[in-house]
């Protein structure tokens, strides 16, 4: 029989985790706050060259952007991988646009009157690229979540608690929908 002495807390333990997103699925929020929950460094996209961030040696968190690369990254040395994608890819699509329009990254913004509208074609072009994006990400051989079960119904926050190994969560309110980078929740066409 188990004790509460014997129990050994695993998000004590360090580890590498590895995330593969897809774009604007809340990659670099999970990842904040995984590497808060289990006190290791995160790296946001050490890939991209127009990023300051760097491969981590040892413990870490790190997150990546699918690209045609990422499935050499399964085998390496990661104890744990998780992918992450977004089922509503018109937000997704809306959110990838409006960043590289004004490069936002990973800022806070609020979409004036008209810009849907006055973008769903350029809006429905994106959403096919991320589709695309978003089922080689969902068709790898790793643990799966998306924006929609961690950010809005949380339905994937205890599958990541036994998947990670954690017990106790202290940040949890960093994935608290609030927090997400479009303050204007309303997708209206009107």
């Amino acid at each position: 029989k188990q004790t509460s002495i014997n129990r050994i807390n695993i998000s004590e333990k360090k580890m590498r985790i590895l995330i593969i997103a897809g774009t604007r699925v809340g990659g670099t929020s999970f990842g904040n706050w995984l590497s808060l929950e289990l006190g290791i460094p995160f790296s946001m996209e050490p890939d991209n060259i127009n990023n300051q961030s760097k491969w981590l040696e040892g413990e870490c968190v790190t997150k990546i952007i699918y690209s045609i690369d990422t499935p050499t990254l399964i085998n390496s040395n990661w104890d744990k991988i998780i992918g992450i994608t977004r089922t509503n890819l018109f937000e997704c699509a809306i959110s990838g646009l409006w960043g590289g329009d004004n490069k936002s990254g990973h800022n806070k913004y609020t979409l004036p009157n008209g810009w849907i509208e006055s973008n769903m074609d350029r809006i429905q072009n994106e959403m096919l690229t991320i589709e695309n994006m978003h089922k080689c990400v969902s068709n790898l051989p790793i643990f799966q979540i998306t924006y929609e079960n961690i950010f809005e119904t949380r339905l994937d926050i205890d599958r990541i608690k036994t998947y990670i190994g954690l017990n106790d969560l202290k940040y949890l309110h960093y994935l608290d929908i609030t927090n997400r980078l479009r303050n204007n929740k309303s997708t209206k066409l009107i």
